[in-house]
């Protein structure tokens, strides 16, 4: 059951809670704070990008997607193309339909820009990045072309044990059918 959540665009007073989500995803260091407020500066003044919060009822900060136009991006056919820079939900609220929410708000987004394809990238050695783009493989919300011309030559197994099926964690014994 996907958690309930606000999804909002960025607002005067965003900035700690966006900081901090935008440390868990790039922080690797102490001194990369600096240059994560120097780059949500330039998203802030931007006409062309916009940052994308999941909040809780409570208001907890719980995810973040950052958007932009780019004028052009791999496997994309037109310009101007709305393009999902960052993408990122906490742990605890995972595998709930956040994610998909924030794209859902980042692609509508990227058409009031005036885009009509959205695109995304991620490292191949990023299993969960990796893992949630596949998630979208099939819809129209991101377009992926390397990551879905993957999925269709390869093979998509389907956890046997219904727990893992349901949290998308395969069993310790791995047995597909």
């Amino acid at each position: 059951m996907p958690a309930a959540a606000e999804i909002r665009p960025y607002q005067p007073g965003d900035e700690s809670a966006w900081l901090r989500l935008r440390y868990a995803l790039w922080g690797d260091e102490p001194s990369d704070e600096q240059h994560l407020r120097e780059e949500m500066g330039e998203i802030i003044a931007s006409n062309s990008q916009d940052a994308l919060f999941a909040l809780t009822a409570n208001g907890h900060y719980c995810g973040f997607a950052e958007v932009a136009i780019r004028p052009w991006a791999d496997g994309c056919d037109g310009k101007n193309v709305g393009y999902l820079e960052g993408w990122y939900v906490e742990e605890a609220y995972r595998c709930q339909g956040l994610g998909r929410q924030l794209l859902a708000a980042a692609e509508n987004w990227s058409r009031q820009q005036g885009a009509s394809e959205m695109g995304s990238d991620c490292e191949i050695d990023n299993d969960t990045s990796y893992r949630a783009h596949l998630a979208c493989y099939g819809t129209p919300v991101v377009h992926t072309p390397n990551i879905d011309q993957l999925a269709a030559e390869g093979a998509i197994f389907k956890p046997t044990r219904r727990g893992a099926a349901r949290n998308g964690l395969f069993p310790r014994r791995r047995l597909f059918h």
